[in-house]
């Protein structure tokens, strides 16, 4: 899997891959994210709680749309994206599609 990059990873290959791949997915996003956005200090919980939400996230509307969300708001926004922000992109309340 390390060979793929992650642009190339469908929803398809994504429900394929297995918890630990889904993660280093997850994380190599978190990571690619964070450094094209200003310093933000994470301690370790925040970074776990983070991509814990991030792959509910991806869960919930799949992977290409989430790589979409977090390109547009790299694009819009200075800051790194919150939870919050990245489920209302998405049109998402807690739990549930809005429709």
């Amino acid at each position: 899997m390390d060979k793929i990059a992650t642009s190339e990873i469908t929803n398809q290959m994504w429900a394929k891959l297995s918890n630990h791949e889904q993660e280093q997915i997850i994380s190599r996003l978190f990571s690619s994210t964070l450094s094209a956005t200003p310093t933000y200090e994470f301690d370790e919980l925040a970074k776990e709680l983070t991509l814990i939400e991030w792959r509910l996230l991806v869960h919930y509307i799949g992977l290409e749309r989430f790589r979409k969300l977090l390109a547009a708001h790299i694009r819009e926004e200075t800051d790194f994206p919150t939870v919050p922000q990245l489920r209302q992109r998405a049109h998402l309340t807690y739990g549930t599609k809005v429709l």
